[in-house]
């Protein structure tokens, strides 16, 4: 499970940049990438014991992006098993073992 820090930070994936801490925010008025960290958090909240993740930082600024693969990295290192399709190869570093359907020309 996720220690303390680690819910700490999935919780920051929730907050737009532009709310106060605190602030709630209809889903309806969240941006493609707001919306994704959002989903994200919610999964992480959870504690499943299987994420399933797809392109987790395809509509995110660099922070952001940092900050999720930051994220995905410790869900990694957590009692949850996490399956990450990517073409993002930050994304790719944050997991623990990798599968390159590419390199095995699949």
């Amino acid at each position: 499970m996720f220690t303390t820090g680690g819910q700490l930070l999935a919780l920051k994936l929730t907050l737009p940049p532009s709310a106060a801490p605190g602030a709630r925010v209809a889903y309806a008025l969240l941006s493609g990438g707001e919306g994704q960290r959002l989903m994200l958090a919610r999964a992480l909240a959870k504690h499943a014991d299987l994420l399933l993740v797809d392109e987790a930082t395809a509509q995110l600024d660099p922070t952001a992006s940092h900050t999720v693969n930051q994220v995905l990295g410790q869900a990694t290192d957590a009692a949850m098993i996490t399956v990450v399709a990517t073409h993002n190869p930050a994304t790719a570093q944050a997991c623990t073992t990798t599968i390159d359907l590419v390199q095995q020309g699949l």
